[in-house]
């Protein structure tokens, strides 16, 4: 997992976006406290136009 935050880091990919991916993949595993860490992470930058 390293790795990938490595690479997607490098990537260019948008960090909200990739906060966005985080909290959906989270939810189709169904796993509420990942849900939670990553909501909890990213709550400042998703609320930022």
């Amino acid at each position: 997992m390293l790795g990938l935050e490595k690479y997607i880091a490098q990537s260019g990919l948008d960090k909200k976006l990739y906060g966005l991916i985080k909290i959906r993949a989270s939810q189709i595993n169904g796993c509420a406290y990942c849900i939670n860490m990553h909501v909890g992470c990213n709550v400042n930058r998703l609320s930022t136009t």
